[in-house]
């Protein structure tokens, strides 16, 4: 499995970053949040560059591809072993990266939803058991 960041439009003034991950022929383009100025993108490390005074902001944003980069590996991983080493589909990891990211949350389900949903759905008549 490899990721490799790259801008969305390198030709533009600021770019967003996707990552491109790969493995075994499938490919997925996880386009990512983040927004840089094009001018310090260094696409051989596939980093910010050092930017001084410009974009001082550049560790942190560094930190984060780094961060990210070891989340899809590790999300990868754990499907895989969790699913006896079938490799997931662009769109299963897609799924899973928007949920472990943050992108898409997870509604959780509590006894005072359930039962303020059971209520309401019990006095239009849609529900009579549960």
């Amino acid at each position: 499995m490899e990721v490799r960041f790259y801008l969305k439009r390198p030709k533009d003034v600021e770019s967003t970053i996707f990552a491109n991950i790969t493995d075994e022929g499938e490919t997925l383009r996880y386009y990512l949040s983040e927004k840089i100025p094009t001018l310090y993108w260094n696409k051989i490390s596939q980093r910010v560059m050092t930017a001084g005074k410009d974009f001082p902001e550049h560790p942190e944003f560094n930190a984060r591809l780094d961060y990210l980069d070891h989340t899809i590996k590790t999300t990868y991983r754990k499907y895989r072993n969790d699913h006896d080493h079938q490799i997931p589909s662009p769109e299963q990891l897609k799924e899973l990266l928007d949920t472990v990211t943050g992108k898409k949350i997870i509604e959780r389900i509590t006894f005072l939803s359930h039962f303020e949903d059971f209520n309401t759905r019990s006095e239009k008549g849609e529900r009579i058991n549960s």
